[in-house]
C-alpha cells in the first residue's frame, strides 16, 4: 500500500468514527475535531492534521503521540479522539501537559484519583514541574 492510499484509507476511517456534527465541521475545513471527554464532558480540540490536543476548560494543551511515527496523521487523530471519548481519565494521566495544569482544576473535574486529608494531591501519575507523567 502506498503512503497516499494509506492516508486516504485513514481519512475514510476517521470520518466513519465522527458524529454528524464532527463530520460537518471536518468537511467545512475546521482544523480540529471537537470531542467531549467521557469522564467530565469537557471539550477537547483534536487536530486531524497532527499537533497538540487543546483543552480550553483545563487551560492546557496535551502532547501524546503514537510510538510508530510513520502512520497517517488521521490515524493518530482517531486514536486520540477515541481515547478521550471512551477513557478521558486515562488520556489525561498518559498525555504530557504543555502548560502548568492547575491541580485544583484537575481535582474539580475528577481527573485526580484522590486527595489526602492533608490536602496533598495524589495522582495516577507523577506531577513534576507542571507536567503530568503517567507510569
Amino acid at each position: 500500500m502506498t503512503r497516499r492510499s494509506s492516508g486516504l484509507k485513514a481519512r475514510e476511517l476517521l470520518m466513519k468514527h465522527m458524529t454528524p456534527e464532527q463530520l460537518v465541521a471536518f468537511q467545512r475545513g475546521d482544523r480540529y475535531i471537537l470531542c467531549k471527554g467521557s469522564w467530565t464532558g469537557l471539550e477537547y480540540h483534536v487536530p486531524h492534521g497532527g499537533g497538540f490536543v487543546r483543552s480550553p476548560a483545563l487551560r492546557t494543551d496535551w502532547c501524546v503521540h503514537q510510538s510508530i511515527l510513520s502512520i497517517p496523521s488521521e490515524d493518530a487523530a482517531l486514536a486520540k479522539k477515541l481515547m478521550i471519548e471512551t477513557n478521558e481519565f486515562r488520556f489525561v494521566n498518559t498525555a504530557n501537559s504543555l502548560n502548568a495544569v492547575s491541580h485544583t482544576l484537575l481535582f474539580k473535574y475528577g481527573l485526580l484519583r484522590y486527595r489526602s486529608a492533608a490536602g496533598v494531591l495524589v495522582l495516577a501519575g507523577l506531577i513534576a514541574g507542571g507536567v503530568l507523567y503517567a507510569f
